[in-house]
């Protein structure tokens, strides 16, 4: 049975993909760098920001590249919610223990959220990048929150992390956490098939969230 539901945050209940590749790819163009394809950007979305420059610009100063990007970045533009997920997340909250596990730091999902109006207190559980020594794709990012759990006697047999990419599920079934593909992302259907995950674990629209635990909850009690 699951008891715990976590949350990716960016391109699982915030859209940030679209706006994140386009300031990547134009700070790049300002500051002379190799500029990358923007599926090559997007396919990084999620990862902690410094391992993100460091895989576009292997090598490069990142001192320098934070003070250019935050030079030429450009206007800060709206953060929007996922479609369907303040409700989605009301939902889940009613029959479940819900949690954050993001790779943005504590400052800026705090901002994020409260510009979608996401209300943070509805989680039981937040971990951002700051407050963890391991990072996607890392399983070992889901230390804190297993031992958390534990003592709450929710076993990590019995909680699912929700996500948008390989690396998420890579490091949640390497944790030995259940999984459900969200595929609002850089990563198609196939390439999680893959990588091993059950295509009935992947939705394309977050509201079919609850159908799809009830299904991994049936194959648990088979």
């Amino acid at each position: 049975m699951i008891k715990a539901v976590i949350f990716d945050v960016g391109d699982t209940l915030i859209s940030t993909g679209e706006k994140t590749v386009s300031k990547f790819i134009e700070v790049a163009k300002k500051i002379g760098l190799r500029v990358p394809a923007e599926k090559e950007v997007a396919r990084l979305l999620g990862l902690p920001w410094i391992t993100m420059v460091d895989t576009l610009w292997p090598g490069i100063d990142i001192d320098y590249y934070i003070e250019s990007y935050e030079k030429h970045k450009g206007k800060k533009l709206p953060t929007s919610c996922v479609s369907g997920a303040k409700e989605v997340v009301y939902k889940t909250k009613q029959d479940f223990f819900i949690g954050i596990i993001t790779s943005r730091n504590h400052p800026t999902l705090v901002e994020v959220m409260d510009e979608c109006g996401i209300d943070l207190a509805l989680f039981d559980y937040l971990e951002c990048n700051d407050q963890n020594e391991f990072a996607k794709p890392d399983p070992r990012v889901f230390n804190n929150l297993k031992k958390s759990l534990g003592s709450k006697g929710i076993e990590q047999d019995e909680i699912l992390y929700v996500g948008d990419a390989i690396y998420d599920y890579l490091s949640a079934s390497g944790a030995g956490l259940h999984f459900i593909a969200f595929l609002n992302g850089a990563y198609t259907r196939e390439e999680f098939v893959e990588e091993g995950l059950d295509e009935k674990y992947t939705i394309e629209n977050l509201n079919d969230l609850s159908v799809t635990i009830k299904g991994i909850e049936e194959k648990v009690r088979v």
